[in-house]
């Protein structure tokens, strides 16, 4: 699946076929090129002249054309010769921008040989659209998805697919994180030269249907069902694009609109010197935008705070409570949840901005479930220690009541130990003969030997 993607460097000696003869085996693509903004680029008239853009901006003969708009207009060009593929034989067949512009000259290929480069970077790009657009570009978090990517330790091939330009274009599963030459999102992962079907070239049917590509699932769910579609803005059928791609520049001493490549909602007035949302003011009054927005995203970060420290005290509770391993667990698994429903607000990343009303719930809801798993914890813990102190007052009774019988049944004793005493001390003191005295001292110590032991201190088991 390893594919080195190289940028193409060509020389004179390079032979260019020009787009016709790529679109012999290559008709889709060439069809669908051919409808494009950069298959129409320039033209040439009858009058040997030539135009760009539209047959309206005439740019004059040759030498004029070359020292205009050549650079840009035309196939292969070479600045120190001053010439283009096919200018000194067939100078229409080498305007446009064509197929090898962007693949390089023809090299013999097939299905098992592909020789022809593929350059995903920016680089072929940026040759002709400089300025403004290149700048964007690299101020925005596309430029450096995949080097951002890249280092993490859950970075995997299920990421490729938004986070770099070759998995954008082949889909999920069509790259491998172990492949070389992956690039960042370019300009190719988002606008396909092959085809003029969609709005602006795009790879999708509108800019909404692009950026819903990637920003869905928990790590960036903006355009999940639940968060920028069932926002206010959506419903007032407000495209990401009105307020990421907006922006304006100053330019020949006005001025003007611009697509803002950033995707920025702040600092959209070129060079980007201004903090304030700008963006806003194209439908709102922009100190009332300004201050709602940041009320909007203090309360999601206050609430997203208080409910994070609720959540982190939850997990606490649950493990010093003594539950069983089976209700730990499910009360674990409800700030789990609520845990991950915080994650997935603050990962929507617009500060509660894309639907403040769902944000604010969803984390009040999230931090009240912690907190009910936390109080629930708390109360079987103190069932289990109630339950406990029964057992326990239980033994102590039944303890008070073995020793109440024990002292009855050492009285008993002891009243007959006294009634034994009694009647050998008259024995004693009738003198009945043959009544040895060594029997009385027996009998004596006898006695006395048996209230020994009944006061003896006894341990019950």
């Amino acid at each position: 699946m390893a594919t080195m993607l190289t940028v193409s460097f060509v020389s004179a000696q390079d032979e260019y076929k020009g787009a016709e003869y790529c679109g012999m085996c290559h008709p889709a693509e060439y069809e669908g090129w051919s409808e494009t903004a950069h298959a129409n680029a320039a033209g040439m008239t009858d009058e040997g002249t030539f135009w760009v853009a539209n047959p309206d901006r005439n740019m004059g003969d040759l030498d004029a054309w070359k020292a205009s708009c050549a650079e840009c207009h035309t196939l292969n060009w070479d600045p120190d010769a001053l010439t283009f593929a096919f200018s000194e034989t067939e100078p229409e067949k080498g305007l446009n921008i064509q197929c090898e512009n962007c693949h390089g000259a023809y090299v013999p290929h097939s299905a098992d040989n592909p020789a022809m480069d593929l350059d995903y970077t920016t680089e072929t790009c940026v040759e002709c659209h400089s300025g403004r657009q290149v700048e964007d570009h690299l101020n925005s978090r596309h430029s450096q998805s995949w080097e951002d990517l890249e280092p993490l330790p859950y970075a995997g091939d299920s990421c490729l697919h938004c986070m770099t330009t070759q998995g954008a274009i082949g889909g999920e599963g069509s790259v491998s994180i172990e492949d070389e030459g992956l690039v960042s999102l370019s300009c190719v992962a988002c606008h396909n030269m092959h085809t003029e079907d969609t709005p602006h070239q795009l790879r999708a049917e509108t800019a909404d249907d692009l950026c819903a590509k990637c920003h869905i699932g928990s790590h960036h769910p903006q355009a999940e069902d639940d968060v920028y579609p069932a926002g206010p803005h959506a419903k007032a059928d407000v495209e990401c694009v009105e307020c990421h791609g907006l922006g304006e520049h100053f330019a020949h001493g006005s001025v003007g609109e611009w697509f803002n490549h950033t995707f920025w909602i702040y600092d959209t007035y070129w060079p980007y010197n201004d903090t304030r949302p700008m963006t806003c003011s194209k439908c709102h009054e922009l100190d009332w935008a300004t201050e709602q927005l940041e009320v909007i995203e203090v309360t999601t970060e206050t609430m997203a705070h208080a409910a994070e420290e609720i959540i982190e005290a939850a997990y606490s509770v649950i493990e010093n409570a003594g539950l069983t391993e089976t209700k730990a667990a499910e009360l674990t698994l409800a700030v789990d949840t609520a845990s991950d429903t915080v994650h997935y607000w603050i990962a929507d990343g617009s500060g509660g901005l894309h639907n403040p009303e769902a944000t604010f719930s969803a984390i009040s809801a999230a931090a009240h479930d912690a907190n009910e798993a936390a109080v629930e914890a708390l109360e079987v813990s103190n069932s289990d220690l109630e339950g406990d102190v029964g057992t326990l007052e239980a033994a102590a009774t039944t303890l008070e009541t073995a020793k109440t019988a024990l002292e009855s049944e050492v009285a008993t004793l002891e009243s007959s130990v006294s009634d034994l005493e009694a009647e050998i001390e008259e024995l004693s003191n009738q003198g009945i003969p043959g009544f040895p005295v060594s029997s009385m001292a027996l009998g004596l110590l006898m006695s006395a030997a048996v209230v020994f032991y009944i006061s003896k201190p006894k341990q019950i088991i």
